[in-house]
């Protein structure tokens, strides 16, 4: 199965895409209930790296000014790396000691994507936590084809992600608002409609 293929099955087959439009999930043959979970590898060259300040990692313009940078201080020889993608992280290791180098959280991913006249490569930008630095870094895949479906995977990934923060974070309104409601002055409110309007009105002055 191509890299593609793969990626397209994993997020078909994801339990989060799932939870997202359950009226249009239909499943594939897989032995793999979650193939995010395991995650889809890729194998590449690593080329270059380098750590930037937080605004210069932002921005398609400064992107591709990254990628230029990284790839003119790129020297050979390069080392093979491969670059995991699951549901939480991007795992960057080292074949030839099998050393993890990157486990990337999806939320500090800020960039992902390749230059325009530099077509077998791709570039991963990532926040480092409680810091103003950024760290890039770019790799070639065999061809094209790997490299486009590398960018494409993060993005369906980073879009999976999100959708599920965002349905936790929607659970957690709601959840607060049922305790809300069930809570004695919750339901003081509920019984007493002047009180509702009376505080509601202080709400408008407050706002």
């Amino acid at each position: 199965m191509s890299l593609i293929a793969k990626a397209s099955e994993a997020l078909r087959n994801s339990p989060l895409m799932q939870r997202r439009s359950p009226e249009r999930y239909v499943p594939t043959e897989t032995c793999d209930p979650d193939p995010f979970a395991n995650g889809v590898n890729f194998y590449c060259e690593y080329l270059s790296s380098a750590d930037l300040a937080l605004e210069d990692g932002r921005g398609d313009k400064n992107s591709a000014a990254i990628v230029e940078r990284l790839h003119c201080s790129a020297k050979a020889p390069f080392r093979r790396f491969s670059v995991l993608v699951k549901d939480q992280s991007i795992r960057v290791k080292d074949v030839a000691d099998n050393r993890v180098t990157h486990e990337i959280p999806i939320h500090l991913v800020s960039f992902c994507g390749s230059h325009a006249s530099l077509d077998r490569t791709f570039c991963i930008v990532h926040r480092y936590p409680r810091s103003d630095k950024v760290h890039a870094q770019l790799f070639r895949a065999a061809d094209k084809s790997k490299a486009q479906a590398m960018v494409k995977t993060v993005s369906k990934v980073f879009s999976i992600a999100y959708c599920a923060w965002q349905a936790k974070q929607s659970e957690k309104k709601r959840t607060s608002l049922a305790a809300n409601k069930d809570s004695p002055r919750g339901r003081r409110k509920l019984a007493d409609p002047n009180l509702v309007t009376e505080r509601s009105n202080v709400d408008d002055v407050t706002e």
